[in-house]
Protein backbone atom coordinates (compact mmCIF):
# COMPACT_ATOMS: atom_id res chain seq x y z
CA UNK A 1 0.00 0.00 0.00
CA UNK A 2 2.08 2.81 -1.15
CA UNK A 3 -0.05 5.60 1.53
CA UNK A 4 1.84 8.44 3.70
CA UNK A 5 0.49 6.48 6.38
CA UNK A 6 2.70 9.02 8.29
CA UNK A 7 0.69 12.06 7.20
CA UNK A 8 -2.53 9.80 7.61
CA UNK A 9 -1.81 9.03 10.97
CA UNK A 10 -1.23 12.78 12.17
CA UNK A 11 -3.83 13.85 10.40
CA UNK A 12 -5.99 10.87 11.77
CA UNK A 13 -4.56 12.32 15.13
CA UNK A 14 -5.16 15.82 15.35
CA UNK A 15 -8.74 15.41 13.94
CA UNK A 16 -9.82 13.01 16.12
CA UNK A 17 -8.55 15.01 19.03
CA UNK A 18 -10.91 17.98 17.17
CA UNK A 19 -13.82 15.85 17.64
CA UNK A 20 -13.18 14.28 21.07
CA UNK A 21 -12.75 17.51 22.36
CA UNK A 22 -16.03 18.56 20.51
CA UNK A 23 -18.24 15.91 22.07
CA UNK A 24 -16.49 15.89 25.74
CA UNK A 25 -16.79 19.97 26.39
CA UNK A 26 -20.62 18.85 27.24
CA UNK A 27 -20.38 14.96 27.99
CA UNK A 28 -18.93 14.84 31.37
CA UNK A 29 -21.44 17.64 32.08
CA UNK A 30 -24.91 16.40 31.11
CA UNK A 31 -25.85 14.90 34.78
CA UNK A 32 -25.42 19.05 35.71
CA UNK A 33 -27.03 19.54 32.66
CA UNK A 34 -30.27 17.75 33.87
CA UNK A 35 -30.51 19.78 36.69
CA UNK A 36 -31.88 23.16 34.81
CA UNK A 37 -34.76 21.09 34.06
CA UNK A 38 -36.09 21.88 37.43
CA UNK A 39 -34.32 18.38 39.00
CA UNK A 40 -33.34 19.36 42.07
CA UNK A 41 -32.87 16.29 44.12
CA UNK A 42 -30.14 14.35 43.62
CA UNK A 43 -31.70 10.42 43.81
CA UNK A 44 -34.09 11.86 40.77
CA UNK A 45 -30.96 13.47 38.72
CA UNK A 46 -28.95 10.13 39.15
CA UNK A 47 -31.78 8.31 37.67
CA UNK A 48 -32.65 10.73 34.96
CA UNK A 49 -28.30 10.75 34.17
CA UNK A 50 -28.82 7.21 34.43
CA UNK A 51 -31.45 6.64 31.64
CA UNK A 52 -29.34 9.49 29.78
CA UNK A 53 -26.17 7.54 29.46
CA UNK A 54 -27.92 4.48 28.51
CA UNK A 55 -29.79 5.99 25.79
CA UNK A 56 -26.26 7.50 23.89
CA UNK A 57 -25.14 3.65 24.45
CA UNK A 58 -27.90 2.07 23.09
CA UNK A 59 -27.80 4.18 19.94
CA UNK A 60 -24.64 3.63 19.73
CA UNK A 61 -24.59 -0.43 20.21
CA UNK A 62 -27.42 -0.49 17.71
CA UNK A 63 -25.16 1.80 14.91
CA UNK A 64 -21.75 0.82 15.44
CA UNK A 65 -21.52 -2.26 13.41
CA UNK A 66 -22.79 -1.16 10.24
CA UNK A 67 -20.19 1.81 10.90
CA UNK A 68 -17.14 -0.29 11.16
CA UNK A 69 -18.74 -2.38 7.86
CA UNK A 70 -18.86 0.61 5.86
CA UNK A 71 -16.84 2.28 7.99
CA UNK A 72 -17.13 5.96 10.41
CA UNK A 73 -15.50 8.00 13.37
CA UNK A 74 -13.51 6.03 16.17
CA UNK A 75 -14.24 3.01 14.64
CA UNK A 76 -13.26 4.28 11.59
CA UNK A 77 -10.08 5.93 12.51
CA UNK A 78 -8.96 2.85 14.44
CA UNK A 79 -9.54 1.05 11.31
CA UNK A 80 -7.35 3.34 8.84
CA UNK A 81 -4.72 3.06 11.29
CA UNK A 82 -4.84 -0.30 11.71
CA UNK A 83 -4.62 -0.97 8.01
CA UNK A 84 -2.74 1.93 6.61
CA UNK A 85 0.04 1.40 9.63
CA UNK A 86 3.49 -0.44 8.60
CA UNK A 87 3.15 -3.71 11.70
CA UNK A 88 6.31 -2.39 13.36
CA UNK A 89 4.94 0.79 14.56
CA UNK A 90 0.95 -0.28 14.75
CA UNK A 91 1.67 -0.30 18.33
CA UNK A 92 2.61 2.59 18.59
CA UNK A 93 0.00 4.40 16.34
CA UNK A 94 -2.46 2.86 18.08
CA UNK A 95 -1.76 3.91 21.46
CA UNK A 96 -0.76 7.24 20.34
CA UNK A 97 -4.52 7.33 19.12
CA UNK A 98 -5.97 6.19 22.04
CA UNK A 99 -4.00 8.96 23.70
CA UNK A 100 -5.61 11.39 21.20
CA UNK A 101 -8.82 10.65 22.57
CA UNK A 102 -8.41 10.50 26.16
CA UNK A 103 -6.29 13.99 25.77
CA UNK A 104 -9.48 15.51 23.41
CA UNK A 105 -11.46 13.89 26.78
CA UNK A 106 -9.20 15.95 29.09
CA UNK A 107 -9.28 19.13 27.11
CA UNK A 108 -13.10 19.31 26.34
CA UNK A 109 -14.25 19.48 29.52
CA UNK A 110 -11.16 22.19 30.26
CA UNK A 111 -13.31 24.22 27.87
CA UNK A 112 -16.48 23.32 28.27
CA UNK A 113 -16.76 23.74 32.37
CA UNK A 114 -15.59 27.66 31.61
CA UNK A 115 -17.89 28.01 28.66
CA UNK A 116 -21.02 26.71 30.29
CA UNK A 117 -20.42 28.69 33.30
CA UNK A 118 -20.51 31.70 30.87
CA UNK A 119 -22.60 31.64 28.09
CA UNK A 120 -24.63 28.34 29.29
CA UNK A 121 -25.00 24.66 27.80
CA UNK A 122 -26.60 25.90 24.43
CA UNK A 123 -23.91 27.63 22.54
CA UNK A 124 -21.60 24.91 24.29
CA UNK A 125 -23.46 22.70 22.43
CA UNK A 126 -23.33 24.53 18.93
CA UNK A 127 -19.42 24.66 19.17
CA UNK A 128 -19.02 21.18 19.89
CA UNK A 129 -21.06 20.28 16.89
CA UNK A 130 -18.74 22.97 14.58
CA UNK A 131 -15.49 21.43 16.08
CA UNK A 132 -16.69 17.66 14.49
CA UNK A 133 -17.90 19.03 11.49
CA UNK A 134 -14.36 20.94 11.47
CA UNK A 135 -12.53 17.69 12.02
CA UNK A 136 -15.10 15.51 9.57
CA UNK A 137 -13.75 18.00 6.37
CA UNK A 138 -9.95 17.83 7.63
CA UNK A 139 -10.34 14.03 7.13
CA UNK A 140 -12.40 14.24 3.73
CA UNK A 141 -9.34 16.44 2.34
CA UNK A 142 -5.88 15.02 3.87
CA UNK A 143 -6.68 11.18 4.68
CA UNK A 144 -5.93 8.90 1.75
CA UNK A 145 -6.66 5.03 1.83
CA UNK A 146 -6.43 2.40 -0.87
CA UNK A 147 -9.96 1.51 -0.55
CA UNK A 148 -11.22 -0.57 -3.29
CA UNK A 149 -14.98 -0.60 -3.82
CA UNK A 150 -16.80 -4.50 -4.66
CA UNK A 151 -16.89 -4.86 -7.89
CA UNK A 152 -20.09 -6.77 -7.52
CA UNK A 153 -22.60 -4.46 -6.30
CA UNK A 154 -24.99 -7.44 -6.08
CA UNK A 155 -22.89 -8.89 -3.31
CA UNK A 156 -23.77 -6.89 -0.26
CA UNK A 157 -21.66 -7.44 2.48
CA UNK A 158 -23.93 -8.58 6.18
CA UNK A 159 -23.41 -7.62 8.80
CA UNK A 160 -24.64 -10.72 11.17
CA UNK A 161 -22.70 -13.08 8.73
CA UNK A 162 -19.49 -11.12 9.62
CA UNK A 163 -20.29 -10.81 13.16
CA UNK A 164 -20.72 -14.71 13.71
CA UNK A 165 -17.77 -15.39 11.36
CA UNK A 166 -15.28 -13.16 13.67
CA UNK A 167 -17.07 -14.22 16.69
CA UNK A 168 -15.52 -17.77 15.95
CA UNK A 169 -12.36 -16.42 16.51
CA UNK A 170 -11.50 -17.66 20.10
CA UNK A 171 -8.91 -14.42 21.01
CA UNK A 172 -11.15 -12.17 19.22
CA UNK A 173 -14.52 -13.25 21.39
CA UNK A 174 -12.18 -13.09 24.57
CA UNK A 175 -11.40 -9.99 24.13
CA UNK A 176 -15.25 -8.77 23.23
CA UNK A 177 -16.52 -9.94 26.38
CA UNK A 178 -14.06 -8.66 28.42
CA UNK A 179 -14.28 -5.25 27.01
CA UNK A 180 -18.07 -5.42 27.63
CA UNK A 181 -17.93 -6.27 30.69
CA UNK A 182 -15.01 -3.49 31.69
CA UNK A 183 -17.41 -0.90 29.37
CA UNK A 184 -20.48 -1.50 31.60
CA UNK A 185 -18.31 -1.37 35.02
CA UNK A 186 -17.24 1.82 33.71
CA UNK A 187 -20.62 3.02 32.62
CA UNK A 188 -21.81 1.74 36.08
CA UNK A 189 -19.91 4.46 37.29
CA UNK A 190 -20.21 7.53 35.05
CA UNK A 191 -24.00 9.37 36.62
CA UNK A 192 -22.40 8.76 39.89
CA UNK A 193 -18.42 10.47 39.61
CA UNK A 194 -20.09 14.00 38.83
CA UNK A 195 -22.88 13.95 41.51
CA UNK A 196 -20.52 13.09 44.09
CA UNK A 197 -18.17 15.55 43.71
CA UNK A 198 -21.14 17.71 43.55
CA UNK A 199 -22.19 16.66 47.33
CA UNK A 200 -18.64 17.12 48.68
CA UNK A 201 -18.64 20.57 47.22
CA UNK A 202 -22.03 20.99 48.64
CA UNK A 203 -22.73 23.77 45.56
CA UNK A 204 -24.36 23.53 42.13
CA UNK A 205 -21.50 26.30 41.19
CA UNK A 206 -19.02 23.37 40.19
CA UNK A 207 -19.07 22.92 36.34
CA UNK A 208 -15.55 25.52 36.11
CA UNK A 209 -13.66 22.94 38.97
CA UNK A 210 -15.46 19.98 37.60
CA UNK A 211 -13.97 20.33 34.32
CA UNK A 212 -10.37 21.02 35.45
CA UNK A 213 -10.67 17.68 37.75
CA UNK A 214 -12.26 15.56 34.49
CA UNK A 215 -9.26 17.32 32.40
CA UNK A 216 -6.58 16.34 34.54
CA UNK A 217 -7.68 13.35 34.87
CA UNK A 218 -7.81 13.18 31.20
CA UNK A 219 -4.60 13.92 30.23
CA UNK A 220 -2.77 11.56 32.92
CA UNK A 221 -5.20 9.09 30.97
CA UNK A 222 -3.94 10.11 27.68
CA UNK A 223 0.07 10.07 28.27
CA UNK A 224 -0.39 6.30 30.17
CA UNK A 225 -2.39 5.07 26.84
CA UNK A 226 0.66 6.78 25.24
CA UNK A 227 3.08 4.33 26.82
CA UNK A 228 0.93 1.82 27.32
CA UNK A 229 2.64 -0.19 24.30
CA UNK A 230 6.09 -0.27 25.84
CA UNK A 231 4.04 -1.78 29.39
CA UNK A 232 2.70 -4.37 27.43
CA UNK A 233 5.97 -4.99 25.78
CA UNK A 234 7.46 -5.17 28.91
CA UNK A 235 5.51 -7.31 31.18
CA UNK A 236 2.57 -9.00 28.38
CA UNK A 237 -0.44 -7.64 27.35
CA UNK A 238 -2.14 -9.83 29.96
CA UNK A 239 -0.41 -8.40 32.74
CA UNK A 240 -0.99 -4.98 31.49
CA UNK A 241 -5.09 -5.70 31.45
CA UNK A 242 -4.88 -7.28 35.15
CA UNK A 243 -2.48 -4.62 36.65
CA UNK A 244 -4.70 -1.67 35.09
CA UNK A 245 -7.54 -3.16 35.92
CA UNK A 246 -6.57 -3.72 39.58
CA UNK A 247 -5.29 -0.36 40.06
CA UNK A 248 -8.45 0.81 39.05
CA UNK A 249 -10.40 -0.73 41.65
CA UNK A 250 -8.00 0.06 43.74
CA UNK A 251 -8.60 4.00 43.08
CA UNK A 252 -12.34 3.38 42.98
CA UNK A 253 -12.45 1.97 46.46
CA UNK A 254 -10.45 4.56 47.44
CA UNK A 255 -12.65 7.55 45.60
CA UNK A 256 -15.80 6.08 47.78
CA UNK A 257 -13.82 6.85 50.76
CA UNK A 258 -13.72 10.33 49.99
CA UNK A 259 -14.23 12.93 52.60
CA UNK A 260 -13.15 15.97 50.46
CA UNK A 261 -13.11 17.78 46.99
CA UNK A 262 -9.32 17.85 46.89
CA UNK A 263 -9.49 13.98 48.17
CA UNK A 264 -11.82 12.55 45.35
CA UNK A 265 -9.74 15.06 42.25
CA UNK A 266 -6.53 13.44 43.67
CA UNK A 267 -8.05 9.71 43.44
CA UNK A 268 -9.79 10.74 39.91
CA UNK A 269 -6.09 11.62 38.43
CA UNK A 270 -5.01 8.89 39.61
CA UNK A 271 -7.40 6.42 38.18
CA UNK A 272 -6.61 7.70 35.36
CA UNK A 273 -3.25 6.33 35.06
CA UNK A 274 -4.82 3.20 35.66
CA UNK A 275 -7.65 3.01 33.10
CA UNK A 276 -5.36 4.77 29.97
CA UNK A 277 -3.69 1.58 29.78
CA UNK A 278 -6.41 -0.89 29.43
CA UNK A 279 -7.94 0.46 25.67
CA UNK A 280 -4.52 0.43 23.73
CA UNK A 281 -3.73 -2.93 25.11
CA UNK A 282 -7.01 -4.12 23.35
CA UNK A 283 -6.56 -2.79 20.15
CA UNK A 284 -3.16 -4.08 19.36
CA UNK A 285 -4.66 -7.74 20.59
CA UNK A 286 -7.79 -7.22 18.14
CA UNK A 287 -5.26 -5.85 15.45
CA UNK A 288 -3.14 -9.20 16.04
CA UNK A 289 -5.66 -11.56 15.59
CA UNK A 290 -8.33 -10.54 13.27
CA UNK A 291 -6.80 -10.43 9.29
CA UNK A 292 -6.40 -6.64 7.80
CA UNK A 293 -9.51 -6.85 5.23
CA UNK A 294 -11.72 -7.62 8.45
CA UNK A 295 -10.29 -5.25 10.85
CA UNK A 296 -12.93 -2.65 10.13
CA UNK A 297 -15.97 -5.32 11.01
CA UNK A 298 -13.90 -6.20 14.14
CA UNK A 299 -13.85 -2.87 15.38
CA UNK A 300 -17.43 -2.25 14.41
CA UNK A 301 -18.57 -5.61 16.47
CA UNK A 302 -16.21 -4.24 19.30
CA UNK A 303 -17.46 -0.73 19.29
CA UNK A 304 -20.85 -2.46 19.20
CA UNK A 305 -20.50 -4.77 22.26
CA UNK A 306 -18.63 -1.77 23.98
CA UNK A 307 -21.42 0.30 23.78
CA UNK A 308 -24.25 -2.38 24.46
CA UNK A 309 -21.65 -2.84 27.68
CA UNK A 310 -21.84 0.93 28.48
CA UNK A 311 -25.43 1.09 27.75
CA UNK A 312 -26.30 -0.98 30.55
CA UNK A 313 -24.24 0.27 33.19
CA UNK A 314 -24.89 3.97 33.42
CA UNK A 315 -28.74 3.38 34.63
CA UNK A 316 -28.26 0.58 36.84
CA UNK A 317 -24.88 2.61 38.53
CA UNK A 318 -28.31 5.62 38.54
CA UNK A 319 -30.21 3.35 39.95
CA UNK A 320 -27.85 1.88 42.99
CA UNK A 321 -26.86 5.07 43.70
CA UNK A 322 -30.18 6.78 44.13
CA UNK A 323 -31.30 3.54 46.64
CA UNK A 324 -28.34 2.68 48.56
CA UNK A 325 -26.22 5.77 48.46
CA UNK A 326 -23.03 6.96 46.63
CA UNK A 327 -20.42 5.54 48.55
CA UNK A 328 -21.82 1.91 47.96
CA UNK A 329 -21.66 2.45 44.76
CA UNK A 330 -18.01 2.80 44.42
CA UNK A 331 -17.80 0.26 46.47
CA UNK A 332 -19.59 -2.41 44.17
CA UNK A 333 -17.26 -0.88 41.05
CA UNK A 334 -14.06 -1.61 42.71
CA UNK A 335 -15.50 -4.90 43.26
CA UNK A 336 -16.69 -5.34 39.75
CA UNK A 337 -13.06 -4.29 38.42
CA UNK A 338 -11.33 -7.23 40.62
CA UNK A 339 -14.00 -9.60 39.29
CA UNK A 340 -13.02 -8.56 35.69
CA UNK A 341 -9.30 -8.32 36.51
CA UNK A 342 -9.52 -11.92 37.85
CA UNK A 343 -11.67 -13.67 35.21
CA UNK A 344 -9.53 -11.86 32.34
CA UNK A 345 -6.41 -13.77 34.21
CA UNK A 346 -7.89 -16.95 34.22
CA UNK A 347 -9.46 -16.70 30.75
CA UNK A 348 -6.56 -15.77 29.12
CA UNK A 349 -4.44 -18.79 30.60
CA UNK A 350 -6.77 -21.59 29.92
CA UNK A 351 -8.42 -19.90 26.26
CA UNK A 352 -5.92 -18.72 25.45
CA UNK A 353 -2.71 -21.36 25.66
CA UNK A 354 -4.21 -23.53 22.58
CA UNK A 355 -4.07 -20.78 20.21
CA UNK A 356 -0.85 -19.34 20.16
CA UNK A 357 0.02 -21.59 17.30
CA UNK A 358 -2.95 -20.44 15.16
CA UNK A 359 -1.87 -16.57 15.81
CA UNK A 360 0.22 -14.44 13.45
CA UNK A 361 3.68 -14.24 14.04
CA UNK A 362 3.93 -11.00 15.92
CA UNK A 363 0.93 -11.73 18.27
CA UNK A 364 3.01 -13.73 20.92
CA UNK A 365 2.32 -11.01 24.12
CA UNK A 366 -1.46 -12.67 23.68
CA UNK A 367 0.11 -15.02 26.60
CA UNK A 368 3.38 -14.54 28.51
Amino acid sequence: MQIPWKRNFYTLWITELIAIIGFHSIQPFLPYYIQEFDVKDLDETLIWAGHMGTAAGLAMALSSPFWGALAGTVTACITLVSTTTPAPHLSFALGMMQGAFMLGASVGPLIGGPLIDRFGYHPCLVVAGVLVVLAGMAVQVWVREDFQPQKHPHARPSVWRDARRLLAIQPFFIMLVSLTLIQFIFGFIMPVVPLFLQELARTSDILSMAGLIFSIGGLVGALSAAVSSRWSGRWGAKRTLVGGLGATALFYLAQGLSTSVAMLAVLMVLSGLATGAIRPVANVLIAQVVPEQDRGKAYGVMSSANSLGWSLGPAIGGYVAAQWGFRPAFFLTALLFVVAAGWIWRIMDDRLAGQEKSLPARAPSLKR
